[in-house]
């Protein structure tokens, strides 16, 4: 994810350096952050000591040596681009370390911090150089998408959008950008190095505006067909200008392209979710849709072969934090309303390689309340196929391996997944598809 510019960012690094003693402390904050960084990327491939010392004992000196050089740089008071970056890199690392709501916290405090010098404001208002101006769009919207990532965990929605004019930043290399530069060249068509970022901010805006659409639909209006314009609008976009344009011979591109197929499923996956508001359970079992189910399985099976291709190592950390909520919980919900799909094995073993591979770091859910829910709706899913399969309790059921039949219950008693000591915000218009689902459960 592109929010530094290296041509101009790499002459202070080597300066600092050579000057340690005279490094402002913004810039001092964003080195640290860019230790943090990259431990944190090394720390799904590399094993053992690390840098002289444990891997977490690195970390919590980075993090130390970045909140000394923040509050040195009187972020608060006083944010800077700079600092604003540090603040940003920081945050998105993090999320790999701990699922909890101090990041949703500390993101909030970031784009607060980034409104007070104007960054929700595009920088062609303003009399500032074209450089500056792309750096700004990039740091905004690298905040903003961070924010959506951060709400999801814990059952919200950003809106920030609605309060910026600020532009996505343009599809170009940092070779194409320089303080010289009088006007922005046209964006390239072709894979750059901000294609991955533009994909999911592009994504971040679709899922705003479904989001808003939902909103009339709480008020009687009709709004599925408007739904799925903006969807097939967005499906045409992604490949015309992004994914069509990605070697998935080349691992970032590859990384890009299925993460671009994961956004494109969820969105797909999103309108009919959106069409089960206001349903009742009955209803909502009516509106079984196989096409839905089949987006969802080609969503969570693109996020494992992210986590799994060795191409793809080194870009683990970060895709292990896009949990697909959504994709899961729809899968879920229809193989509790129809066991016997069509689908019924593909799912199952999507779902399952999602569930394996995000418990590997079984740490970082710890503090995750939509991650409890979810597994409690898995077991109900297959006490539903134990049922229908004919196998008694104890006895395997097939395609399960060890660890999943480690989750299974016994006996087959209903679980109230409606339960209010559930940790899980029901609010429809924050979570919209988990108040259609929880009453079938």
């Amino acid at each position: 994810m592109r929010v530094l510019h290296i041509p101009t960012l790499l002459p202070k690094l080597y300066n600092a350096i050579n000057s340690p003693c005279d490094v402002p402390a913004d810039l001092s904050a964003l080195l640290f952050a860019i230790y943090f960084a990259a431990t944190t990327s090394l720390l799904s491939i590399n094993e053992g000591d690390f840098l002289g010392g444990q891997k977490h004992e690195v970390l919590q000196k980075y993090q130390r040596g970045l909140e000394v050089s923040l509050y040195n740089s009187s972020f608060f008071d006083s944010p800077t681009i700079t600092s604003l970056q540090a603040m940003a890199i920081y945050v998105r690392c993090r999320r790999f370390h701990s699922s909890g709501r101090s990041n949703w916290v500390l993101n909030g405090m970031t784009i607060y911090a980034a409104q007070s010098i104007g960054l929700h404001r595009d920088g062609s208002n303003f009399n500032i150089s074209v450089l500056e101006c792309e750096l700004r769009r990039r740091l905004w919207w690298y905040i903003i998408t961070a924010d959506k990532r951060v709400a999801e965990d814990h059952g919200l929605v950003g809106g920030f959008e609605t309060i910026s004019n600020t532009k996505l930043p343009l599809n170009l290399d940092d070779s194409d950008l320089s303080p010289q530069l009088k006007t922005l060249p046209s964006p390239k068509e072709t894979w750059t190095e901000m294609t991955m970022f533009l994909i999911t901010a592009e994504a971040s805006k679709i899922f705003a505006r479904i989001h808003r659409v939902s909103l009339q639909s709480q008020h009687g209006r009709d709004v599925h067909d408007e739904s799925r314009k903006l969807v097939a609008d967005f499906d045409a976009r992604l490949r015309k200008t992004y994914l069509r344009y990605c070697d998935r011979n080349v691992p970032v591109q590859k990384a890009t392209f299925l993460l671009g197929r994961i956004l494109l499923c969820k969105a797909k996956a999103l309108v009919h979710i959106q069409s089960l508001n206001g349903l009742s359970a009955e209803q909502s079992a009516n509106h079984i849709n196989e096409e839905t189910l089949s987006y969802a399985c080609e969503g969570l099976e693109c996020g494992s072969e992210m986590l799994t291709d060795e191409v793809l190592k080194s870009y683990s950390w970060l895709s292990s934090t896009f949990t697909p909520y959504h994709l899961l919980t729809y899968a879920l919900w229809h193989l509790c309303i129809c066991p016997n799909t069509p689908g019924v094995e593909r799912a199952w073993n999507a779902v399952h390689a999602c569930f394996n591979l995000t418990e590997r770091n079984a740490g970082w859910r710890e503090s995750d309340p939509h991650w409890a829910v979810l597994c409690r709706l898995r077991q109900k899913a297959l006490t539903i196929r134990r049922s229908c399969l004919g196998t008694k309790p104890g006895e395997d059921l097939p395609g399960l391996d060890s660890l999943d039949q480690a989750g299974l219950p016994d006996t087959g008693p209903g679980i109230d997944i409606g339960d209010t000591s559930m940790p899980w915000d029901l609010d429809p218009l924050a979570f919209f598809d988990w108040a259609s689902f929880a009453p079938t459960f």
